[in-house]
């Protein structure tokens, strides 16, 4: 959320709260799930004990917004902490295997992603033996922690499944004018992610003229669109992989480019560029099919020649660049099938490959 969206929020919860606290302007558990529409029982019941610092069995306005300041506010470490106490219920400082696998289950059903049981319990063990250095049969939170500090993705799934458990209706929604992506508080929380986009798209709009310029006089339109789309998609198709090179970025997050680029948000950047792949890859096969048609008819070939035959000898390999260019569409059709999140959400996810 952002920042105005969080301030709504918490003017809307000490509403809620105000309007169902008593004359001792404490909540019981009941009253708290009511107030906050807290979404699941277990973990209305979890927050509650943790909110209820003091524990009277009762929890005041202050204790409420002192609790959620650190939730909304706080750093990843804070967040990760309290997601660990939520699942440490007998509070004994540690989480075994059976309570990681509840903690790996919701980071999963957060992220859109539905995992087999069996598959949930080989990454519940992997996870667990690898974050049990000890080998008590027991997780701590720094082991925890340091854990994930070697998976960031994951812990920023974490994270934000700790506020989205609280995640408020949409507060004055209708009073709301302006689409999100125009407001003020949209462009400063994303300025980093915003500033990428536009060095990414000038990038590509760079390469996309150079190619035209260089083929400009070897083509018509029809034949220079495809060059720019096709040179747009050689680094494209090798931009992608970059952003998924785990290493490579953990070994940037401790540069400068941390503070001017958003690598905690290389998935959702890699997904960005799978689909301009997708577009630019449209785009050129489209251009070449019109020019193979005009080709067609002044031509001694016809158009299933230039589309399924090396014979108009098209490409440096033997003149099958329309054949592997099929093929290629086919592969990308496939992976975004693939990736779809209905595809994702049935566990085959890994059929996408990574």
């Amino acid at each position: 959320m952002s920042l105005d969206e969080d301030a709504r929020w918490l003017e809307w919860v000490t509403r809620q709260f105000e309007s169902i606290a008593g004359d001792d302007k404490e909540i019981d558990i009941d009253e708290f799930k009511t107030a906050l529409k807290v979404k699941e029982s277990f973990f209305a019941e979890r927050f509650f004990a943790l909110f209820d610092s003091d524990g009277s069995g009762s929890i005041s306005l202050d204790e409420l917004l002192e609790a959620l300041n650190l939730l909304i506010h706080g750093s990843e470490t804070d967040k990760l902490h309290f997601l660990f106490q939520v699942y440490d219920v007998d509070g004994s400082g540690s989480i075994d295997p059976d309570e990681l696998r509840t903690v790996l289950k919701s980071c999963l059903r957060e992220s859109a992603i539905s995992l087999p049981e069996e598959k949930l319990d080989d990454l519940t063990l992997a996870l667990f033996e690898s974050a049990d250095k000890d080998n008590s049969g027991s997780i701590t939170f720094e082991e925890l922690k340091a854990e994930l500090e070697n998976f960031p993705e994951v812990m920023e799934n974490l994270t934000i499944s700790a506020a989205n458990w609280l995640k408020p209706p949409d507060v004055d929604q209708k009073k709301r004018q302006a689409p999100r992506y125009l407001t003020r508080a949209y462009w400063l929380n994303n300025s980093r992610k915003l500033f990428f986009l536009f060095l990414y798209a000038c990038v590509n709009l760079l390469l996309f003229i150079t190619a035209v310029l260089q083929h400009s006089r070897q083509g018509g339109g029809l034949y220079m669109l495809a060059k720019g789309c096709g040179q747009c998609l050689n680094f494209n198709c090798t931009f992608i992989m970059v952003l998924m090179l785990r290493r490579f970025l953990t070994w940037l997050r401790a540069t400068w480019v941390v503070r001017v680029l958003p690598l905690d948000q290389n998935i959702l950047l890699h997904q960005i560029v799978g689909y301009v792949i997708l577009c630019f890859t449209l785009v050129h096969t489209t251009a070449h099919f019109c020019n193979f048609v005009r080709l067609s008819e002044s031509s001694e070939y016809r158009l299933w020649e230039y589309l399924l035959t090396t014979r108009p000898g098209i490409g440096w390999v033997k003149g099958t660049a329309s054949l592997t260019g099929i093929v290629l569409q086919g592969a990308i059709g496939l992976m975004v099938l693939c990736s779809s999140t209905f595809v994702r959400r049935s566990g085959h996810f890994e059929v996408t490959g990574s």
